[in-house]
């Protein structure tokens, strides 16, 4: 999503879990190469002091037996999207279509382009 065409900037408010999910967005756009707007609605996960966190919305939803299989101790499943997992808002300003972004839907964020 970065190239000569695109500028993204994106961030967070939140605690422990901001790195995990500005992480998750920036590999959702670069690696998986996922619009801005899936990029920020995808599922999250999160690992901290032993516990694993994750939203398992939609196909996912079988994620948490499957882990638990593994022999994870700590999981704790959200069916849906979560502000546990913070709320990360995004813009981009595409030189043909010009500017988007999104804000994230689990802080209730929404983007309007003047």
């Amino acid at each position: 999503c970065f190239d000569k065409e695109k500028t993204v900037v994106l961030g967070s408010g939140g605690a422990n879990r901001i790195r995990t999910a500005i992480f998750q967005v920036l590999s959702n756009l670069l690696d998986q190469k996922l619009s801005c707007y899936d990029a920020v609605k995808d599922d999250r996960i999160h690992y901290e002091s032993g516990r694993l966190s994750f939203e398992s919305v939609g196909s996912k939803k079988g994620l948490k037996d499957y882990i638990k299989s593994l022999g994870s101790k700590e999981v704790l499943a959200f069916d849906e999207p979560n502000l546990f997992f913070g709320g990360v808002h995004l813009v981009e300003n595409n030189k043909l279509s010009g500017f988007q972004g999104i804000g994230d839907p689990r802080r209730g964020g929404l983007c309007l382009v003047v």
